[in-house]
């Protein structure tokens, strides 16, 4: 079991965060479910390379219009398009809700498998930050408070993303780590029945 469990995040070192595990797993689970044979079939061909800019506190929601390829996103611009809801699935359901004041809410659903380890549900609370084009996430606290902790002793508290390309119902995001993993967040628009799906690369 522990093993299985293991495999939900490949953690490169003692401070890979559960969250971290919940990014690279879910993505992988919504391949296998639900992508077609090209994991990016189903991507806007309209998506933007990153490069980084000067930190700045100016955040506000971006509407969810599609961005041109050539229009670079400044670490200013990643911290309102990554405002919002944002799914995926692997063992589970995966939601997160990252917020203006740089704060997030991980909700997770557990299949039957990651459940005998953590329960049916968790509810994880996060901080996050851009800098670079990069995102970090580091969990502050998690309901039921036991088997947050034993996520956290699995993985540590936190992970670290660079932005890839960026559109406005996805972002591909690479891990940080001595190996490279490649994933797609699908964004889940309010009000509408679909939204998401993951894919690994």
């Amino acid at each position: 079991m522990r093993l299985i469990v293991q495999r939900l995040w490949r953690s490169s070192g003692p401070r890979e965060s559960a969250i971290g595990a919940a990014m690279t797993a879910a993505a992988a689970g919504m391949y296998a479910v639900t992508q077609p044979a090209s994991p990016y079939a189903h991507s806007p061909a309209r998506t933007i390379a990153v490069r980084g800019a000067a930190p700045t506190a100016d955040i506000a929601p971006e509407p969810a219009t599609a961005m041109e390829p050539d229009e670079g996103l400044t670490d200013r611009r990643l911290r309102k398009v990554v405002i919002g809801r944002w799914r995926t699935y692997y063992h589970g359901e995966w939601l997160i809700e990252n917020r203006p004041d740089g704060s997030a809410t991980m909700n997770l659903t557990f299949d039957f498998l990651a459940a005998l380890r953590y329960g049916p549900k968790m509810s994880v609370q996060l901080n996050w930050v851009i800098e670079d084009g990069q995102m970090t996430y580091v969990m502050t606290s998690g309901d039921p408070s036991d088997k947050f902790q034993r996520m956290i002793d699995d993985y540590g508290d936190r992970a670290t993303w660079k932005f890839q390309t960026f559109s406005s119902d996805e972002m591909k995001l690479l891990k940080v780590a001595e190996y490279e993993e490649s994933y797609v967040w699908k964004r889940i628009v309010e009000g509408g029945a679909s939204d998401s799906s993951a894919a690994m690369e």
